[in-house]
């Protein structure tokens, strides 16, 4: 871990001189016919605003991110802030700078190969400097789109709820559950909010979609089981007249606030497990129940989350699926999907698998035609449905945000699924 951390902090250290640097030349460009006086002005001006930046933001983040051991959330909403704030000016930065030396590369390259075969043609040395002009200018308009982008995600993006429908149709669904409705949330992640009425907003959604059953697919919290404390009012109102169930994420089970810890505090999962029955949930911690419709019904299973090194991995898929064997229509509730296709779909047979965690890195594209997110480097399902052998799963891009205060074309969702019996249509 100490090792990984200083790798991380040099890394850090080296990004953020190269696009201090590299920033500097590329909008220098923007003023270098300017007089000597505007320009030594400008240069000026940007430098003062860098070290300003660096001297006062800096120093709070690294206090905050110091102090949130202490269990204080509003620390933690400071330093994703922050963090926010930190990414709102370098990584415009990091783009600049990059399209400038990509320039400064294929002018240089292009100019060699002139001088080598062409005798310095001048028409040629022309066609460098322009494309060193463009492929610069590029790289400052994407700049500038960029920190448009992550504004907008910080003001607006957080709480731009989507209501994603989904139609699930299967032979195995029972003809009661024909058009049967669930809502899914996941990873709300509460200890973010700023306000009570941001998260309100989402809610309200779900009450006037009327579904079915309601289903929360982990993440109630950050790192405090009483981030939700305030909230509960608010989730006792969300009502179905199949239930609401929900189940345990990683941050619900493992105290983050103790990272050099490598054991996982359990208790964390005995309060946020509270909490969620105050809100009227029914937590399926390894567990199943059973939901009936007129002469038929379906099964409903709920594994903890599948915890992966230094963290205690709390799941039980064999005590999830106790008694369920013979069920038409099974639906899996798990916060992490990573283990549904070599460890549990092999041996254990479901039909939908409801799931959430990865947020789509908060970042990326999501059309129904086409998405994609940095996510996709990390896990080969990580946003919508999947048809995995004879398991339908889909994952939620989450209710709420950690980390990076911001979401930029992944938009927080609520997704309404409806069942459709194959043998009604």
């Amino acid at each position: 871990m100490e090792r990984e951390f200083w790798f991380r902090i040099i890394l850090f250290i080296l990004l953020f001189i190269f696009s201090e640097i590299t920033a500097f030349f590329s909008f220098s460009s923007l003023w270098y016919k300017k007089t000597k006086f505007k320009r030594q002005s400008y240069a000026r001006k940007y430098c003062i605003f860098s070290i300003i930046f660096v001297l006062f933001i800096f120093p709070f983040y690294i206090y905050t991110a110091s102090k949130i051991s202490k269990n204080n959330a509003g620390l933690m909403r400071q330093n994703f802030f922050l963090t926010t704030v930190i990414l709102l000016v370098y990584i415009p930065k990091f783009i600049a700078g990059l399209f400038w030396i990509i320039s400064i590369i294929i002018s240089f390259i292009i100019r060699f190969i002139n001088k080598i075969l062409f005798k310095g043609k001048e028409k040629i040395y022309y066609w460098a400097v322009q494309i060193y002009k463009i492929l610069n200018f590029s790289g400052l308009f994407l700049a500038f789109c960029m920190l448009i982008m992550i504004l907008y995600g910080m003001s607006f993006g957080i709480t731009n709820y989507k209501i994603k429908n989904i139609v699930i149709k299967s032979e195995n669904i029972p003809a009661s559950f024909d058009n049967f409705t669930i809502a899914q949330i996941s990873d709300t992640h509460l200890g973010s909010f700023n306000n009570i009425v941001q998260v309100e907003k989402g809610l309200n959604l779900i009450s006037q979609s009327k579904p079915d059953l309601i289903v929360f697919t982990g993440d109630m919290v950050n790192a405090d089981p009483y981030e939700a404390s305030e909230y509960i009012d608010k989730f006792q109102k969300l009502q179905a007249p199949f239930g609401k169930y929900a189940v345990l994420g990683n941050h619900d089970l493992n105290n983050f606030l103790k990272w050099k810890n490598k054991n996982s505090d359990s208790t964390m999962g005995k309060e946020v497990t509270r909490i969620l029955n105050d809100m009227g949930f029914t937590v399926l911690r390894n567990s199943n129940a059973i939901i009936y419709k007129n002469s038929d019904s379906i099964s409903i299973s709920g594994v903890d989350n599948f915890g992966t090194p230094p963290f205690t991995n709390y799941a039980d898929i064999d005590k999830a699926s106790r008694g369920i064997q013979n069920f038409k229509y099974k639906i899996l509730l798990l916060h992490d999907s990573k283990p549904l296709k070599d460890s549990i779909l092999p041996y254990y047979k479901f039909n939908l698998a409801l799931s959430g965690h990865t947020h789509g890195m908060q970042i990326g594209i999501n059309f129904p035609w086409f998405k994609w997110s940095p996510s996709s480097f990390i896990y080969k399902y990580y946003l919508g449905l999947y048809p995995i052998n004879d398991c339908d799963l889909y994952i939620n891009a989450g209710f709420g945000f950690i980390g990076f205060a911001a979401r930029i074309g992944i938009s927080p969702e609520i997704t309404i699924i409806k069942l459709k019996s194959k043998s009604s249509l």
